[in-house]
């Protein structure tokens, strides 16, 4: 039965490819699988050799990760247990119950000076926490307010921490909680004190077909959230797949990254807090979060390198897909003056036994990037970033 199984299964992997592949015109994964291929054929191909595992038994499938420039530090919202993603994760459609109980989840502090990293010590929480999204606001020199997203049970929620620099404890403050606003998130980011952008990744947390139309880009039914005080508000509705949501300093820029679409859309702030698309600019690979250099600003995107073995591997439920990292800024060349206003360079390629499906890069603006996923550990490149 077993050997069953897994012939009926390859089949059904194969059958959706090639379908994938006959209806690219029709599809909208296919056409912008055409496009994302027809860009980075005139692009070249990264041949960074600076980069190495670092092997931290706490760096392990860390989603997301945010510079705190002032103390030299990188905050990650860590599985520990990447086998666990497996099990239970809702972005991926796992919702293994016994695995949803597990305590495994951690933040988790990397000091890029000494590249030790500490465990925080969560005061006041309860055990269970699957860390996805995180985000770190700072409005003194001591104290860092970290807000998580966390995967609960049946829903999903974001728990805030105040942490003292210093110490590895970090002492829960709040927990927020809109299953009708909140009900898919993926990643946040804090534009002040208790102030939040999110991205719902999708329309439905757990249905598997509604999933699939989102997936497939047949289906807008993605937002991001404002968050305000323990309120929630939609930004900006009925988008195809959100994912990585970053801001600038002065928290009036918005970039929000589309998966399925390959694109990072420009907002503005309102003054009701919704956003106004600015701009859209299409990237040349699939994208997961987003992170700023802390001194061009410049965007810093990670994602899979190829749409149709992250879908294999997807269904195969294996995370070892092969990734890739890059840089976006302003155009300089000439093509700016035929509409171009946007260049991308790929940079670091990752294989799918380093870090499996690259989640977010971060650079610590002194040439250093640090790459991690939703498994394996994390990467370090020394040179050129």
């Amino acid at each position: 039965m077993a050997g069953s199984s897994t012939v009926t299964s390859a089949a059904a992997i194969a059958i959706i490819a090639l379908l994938a592949i006959l209806l690219g015109v029709l599809v909208p994964t296919g056409r912008v699988a055409y496009r994302v291929s027809t860009d980075r054929s005139s692009l070249t191909e990264p041949t960074d050799t600076s980069c190495h595992m670092l092997n931290d038994p706490l760096l392990q499938g860390c989603e997301d990760g945010v510079l705190h420039a002032k103390s030299n530090q990188i905050f990650y919202a860590c599985a520990i247990d990447p086998l666990l993603r497996l099990k239970y994760f809702p972005g991926l459609g796992n919702f293994d119950p016994v695995a949803a109980q597990t305590p495994k989840g951690a933040i988790v502090v990397l000091d890029l000076k000494t590249l030790k990293s500490t465990r925080l010590t969560l005061v006041g929480h309860p055990p269970s926490f699957h860390a996805h999204g995180i985000t770190i606001y700072s409005s003194d020199p001591e104290t860092v307010r970290i807000t998580v997203i966390s995967h609960q049970p049946g829903h999903s929620v974001l728990e805030t921490f105040d942490h003292t620099l210093g110490t590895d404890t970090a002492i829960h403050v709040s927990t927020f909680n809109d299953q009708k606003l909140l009900f898919a998130p993926n990643n946040l980011v804090a534009v002040g004190k208790d102030k939040y952008y999110a991205t719902n990744d999708r329309g439905d947390r757990t249905s598997f077909f509604p999933t699939l139309l989102d997936r497939t880009g047949l289906r807008s039914s993605g937002h991001v959230v404002y968050i305000e005080d323990g309120k929630a508000i939609v930004a900006t509705p009925k988008l195809t797949y959100p994912n990585g949501i970053a801001a600038t300093p002065d928290g009036q820029t918005i970039y929000v990254a589309d998966s399925v679409q390959a694109t990072i859309s420009v907002y503005s702030r309102k003054h009701n807090n919704k956003l106004r698309l600015m701009d859209t600019i299409p990237i040349p690979h699939y994208l997961d979060n987003i992170s700023l250099h802390p001194k061009t600003g410049a965007l810093i995107l990670t994602g899979a390198n190829s749409f149709f073995t992250t879908l294999q591997k997807i269904l195969s439920h294996s995370l070892q897909i092969p990734g890739i990292a890059s840089i976006t800024t302003n155009n300089t060349s000439e093509g700016r003056f035929y509409g171009k206003k946007f260049s991308t360079e790929l940079k670091t390629l990752t294989s799918e036994t380093e870090v499996e499906l690259p989640s977010v890069a971060v650079a610590d603006g002194k040439g250093r990037v640090f790459i991690t996923g939703l498994a394996g550990g994390l990467m370090m490149c020394d040179k050129g970033w």
